[in-house]
């Protein structure tokens, strides 16, 4: 069975290293990602005019998310090395070479745990880097993004008890409800 992984498509001006809009203007409105989420981004890569960006063939992806500027300040949060990158049953229109890639990004790493806290939630942002054989790295976007944390411990036990059907039946004339020691607390006929 397939892992699900949350969609988000993008368009990327490459040479202002930005999201951009299908018409290759800015996007105003706010990124939202969730703690412990996986996601799936596809991104069409754009240059100024509009055009296709196209990456040399065989380059190296990398996708990093922090909180904090400035390289060797900690470990980045998350990071999507190389690997993560351009899986082709990850995007029907994959065409790496024409400008039209995609990435996963897991969003359940200890150290964003800890980055979050009990914060509600926290700005930060996604870079997405090239590098070209034999050539430097190139940022081809930044992205701020609110990082939402959650409140649900997904899988855990709450120690909550909960009533089950067990406790309602029907017994061909009434509907009745059961204590949990099994005496009759209520009986609903059909009259």
């Amino acid at each position: 069975m397939a892992e699900f992984r949350q969609p988000a498509f993008i368009y990327i001006n490459t040479q202002q290293a930005r999201r951009v809009s299908s018409d290759n203007f800015p996007v105003r409105e706010t990124f939202r990602m969730f703690l412990r989420s996986q996601v799936l981004f596809s991104a069409d890569l754009w240059n100024d005019d509009g055009t296709a960006f196209l990456p040399e063939s065989g380059s190296l992806w990398e996708f990093h998310v922090d909180n904090v500027f400035g390289p060797g300040q900690h470990d980045d949060l998350v990071i999507s090395d190389n690997d993560q990158f351009n899986i082709i049953d990850d995007r029907s229109d994959l065409d790496v070479d024409g400008g039209k890639i995609s990435w996963r990004v897991n969003l359940a790493t200890t150290e964003l745990d800890t980055a979050m806290g009990t914060d509600q939630s926290k700005t930060m942002w996604g870079e997405l880097w090239v590098t070209a054989p034999g050539t430097s790295t190139a940022l081809l976007m930044q992205l701020e993004f609110t990082m939402q944390n959650i409140v649900s411990e997904v899988g855990s036990t709450s120690g909550l008890d909960y009533l089950s059907d067990a406790i309602w039946r029907w017994d061909g004339d009434a509907l009745v409800g059961y204590y949990p020691d099994g005496s009759v607390a209520v009986r609903y006929t059909k009259d």
